[in-house]
């Protein structure tokens, strides 16, 4: 039996005084109350599950309700339903435990793992605080085993070991090395939520972590997702969050071969949704391909789309109607994975994710490896961009020379050792003045985007 701080002290508080629901309803106040919650669950799940949750306060004039719910039998033998992410100990504060149940050690198959779901976790909560009093449920009136109840049963598990309902997930991978990355997006300021889905915002926050996991000559294979909600937060948004990043990581499991899941994260509450995802790839017995290894002489290459993010964004910004395609690469990017593990298997001297512009990220390139880029823009506008330029009435160049978020690759190879899927958009000589230079001059145009900079 957990004993925990009702609703209106947890992380995401209802509203103190309301009735949740015309089940329960106090006269005392929530922070002086004690709500015990204790869950009764058949074997195999064959049979109905009861939750009695219990309040007991100075005067609360009904303190018991049970609620009981239906479960389906377990996926496999052994398995029983997991319903709680990794969220850390004592995550929320006191009181805020999570109890999940037990699970064996599994190895899925990549197939499997790439395309099945856990079986969704029937946890009874009544919030005895506030909640739903507009038809609408949200975050604030849930607590958070219920709350990660309504969403981690959609996230796939990929290959781990040890999935989500533990301490920490166990990721097995092909060598002894992984690749590690993290990447954070905050509301208002890489993501708004009138322009994107929480579909959307998910498939986005796991590509562009698997974009940088990629650039390194790695496959992705398991991410980790810290969240902090809003209470007034719709509980629908988070459940179409985890169906995007579920959606993601299928289609990375379809075009690398290797499984991918979401295998643990954590939750907090807070005045903005803030996504912080980190991801694991393996590298499956290649070396990895550094930013720093372009040698003069070498054919710079990129792999995926230019500008099209870009233009997505000002599209929407402008209130132009008919560019979808490029709004669409906007929400969700599809960083060309497949080719970046050619490019690593080719033996690609350099390799990098473009997330921030070609110049920018292609100076980086260069200091690194202590060379200057000299890249042509010539044939590098798609038509999509230049067709959302001239209905905004501007020059289309500087999205593709400094517009991110389309999350393709940059590379350097010896002449003559491009893979499919790569185009030359320039070449690498000694060192100059300048890291990068646009047929052979300084650019003029804005090279990229910088998070403290203002762009």
């Amino acid at each position: 039996m957990n004993v925990q701080a009702p609703p209106s002290a947890s992380a995401f508080g209802g509203r103190s005084g309301e009735s949740a629901s015309g089940l329960i309803q106090s006269t005392a106040d929530p922070p002086a109350s004690t709500v015990t919650q204790r869950s009764v669950v058949g074997g195999g799940f064959s049979t109905p599950h009861r939750s009695v949750i219990a309040s007991v306060a100075p005067h609360a004039t009904v303190a018991c309700a049970v609620v009981e719910t239906w479960g389906r039998p377990a996926s496999s033998a052994g398995s029983s339903w997991i319903t709680a992410a990794q969220t850390g100990s004592g995550a929320n504060g006191p009181g805020c435990s999570v109890t999940v149940g037990e699970h064996a050690v599994r190895r899925p198959s990549a197939r499997q793992a790439g395309t099945s779901h856990l079986p969704r976790p029937h946890v009874s909560m009544v919030p005895l605080y506030g909640g739903g009093v507009d038809g609408v449920l949200r975050v604030r009136d849930l607590d958070e085993e219920a709350l990660l109840a309504e969403f981690v049963p959609l996230l796939p598990q990929g290959d781990a070991e040890v999935p989500v309902g533990d301490d920490a997930a166990v990721v097995p991978v092909s060598d002894g090395r992984f690749v590690v990355t993290t990447d954070v997006l905050v509301e208002d300021h890489h993501f708004r939520r009138e322009w994107s889905s929480g579909a959307d915002i998910g498939w986005r926050a796991v590509m562009q972590n698997a974009a940088d996991v990629g650039a390194m000559g790695a496959v992705p294979v398991a991410l980790a997702v810290g969240a902090v909600l809003p209470g007034d937060l719709e509980v629908e948004w988070v459940r179409a969050l985890a169906r995007g990043m579920a959606e993601a990581c299928g289609a990375i499991t379809l075009e690398t071969g290797a499984a991918c899941g979401v295998v643990g994260g954590d939750l907090s509450a807070g005045d903005t949704v803030v996504l912080a995802v980190t991801a694991h790839g393996d590298l499956q017995h290649r070396q990895p391909v550094l930013r720093s290894g372009a040698r003069v002489g070498d054919v710079v290459a990129h792999a995926g789309t230019l500008g099209l993010s870009a233009a997505g964004l000002a599209a929407l910004r402008a209130g132009l109607e008919g560019h979808d395609d490029v709004v669409r690469v906007y929400r969700r990017p599809v960083p060309p994975l497949a080719a970046a593990v050619a490019a690593a298997r080719q033996g690609a001297h350099a390799l990098m994710d473009v997330s921030d512009g070609l110049l920018l990220d292609g100076g980086r390139m260069a200091r690194a490896s202590g060379v200057t880029l000299d890249l042509s823009l010539a044939g590098l506008v798609d038509p999509r961009v230049r067709a959302v330029a001239q209905a905004a009435g501007v020059d289309p160049l500087p999205w593709v020379a400094g517009g991110g978020e389309d999350h393709g690759f940059l590379a350097t190879f010896a002449p003559g050792t491009l893979p499919a899927g790569f185009r030359p958009v320039g070449r690498v000589l000694p060192r100059g003045g300048q890291p990068v230079l646009v047929d052979g001059a300084t650019p003029t145009l804005r090279t990229g985007w910088d998070h403290f900079a203002g762009g």
